[in-house]
């Protein structure tokens, strides 16, 4: 093992300038803004980035160990504070009394309304926000 787990945000190239910020956060988590948008052209790699990052974030180690209950959660797409909207649909309100899942009003009322689980963060990934 070389230290840098899969999935790691040290194995991304190219984009030195959100590496830079994103990098910053990792360092310094408790600096993360409430909201950040990665937006580029296709195919640049903002989904894998984005990904990497929340993993990170998440870590109960802070660096995407892989072995800690968030990291471990994180790798079967079973965790409770990252919530990552399906990239084939387009994000719709939802009805007042009974909430569709990945609606606006699902995550108001069924997720963001708790504290996080695991984690001291939670992150949600909307695919395309345009």
């Amino acid at each position: 093992m070389t230290g840098v787990s899969p999935f790691s945000i040290h194995e991304i190239e190219g984009q030195d300038i959100a590496l830079r910020f994103v990098n910053y956060y990792c360092l310094y988590p408790h600096k993360i803004p409430p909201l950040l948008i990665f937006y580029g052209p296709e195919s640049v790699g903002k989904w894998s980035l984005a990904e990497r990052f929340a993993r990170h974030v998440l870590c109960l180690q802070g660096s995407s160990c892989g072995i800690c209950p968030s990291c471990k959660a994180f790798m079967h797409q079973a965790h409770p504070d990252y919530i990552e909207f399906p990239d084939n649909q387009r994000i719709a309100i939802g009805e007042e009394k009974d909430p569709s899942e990945f609606t606006v009003r699902w995550l108001q009322t069924k997720r963001l309304n708790f504290y996080p689980h695991l984690s001291q963060k939670r992150l949600i990934v909307f695919p395309d926000a345009s």
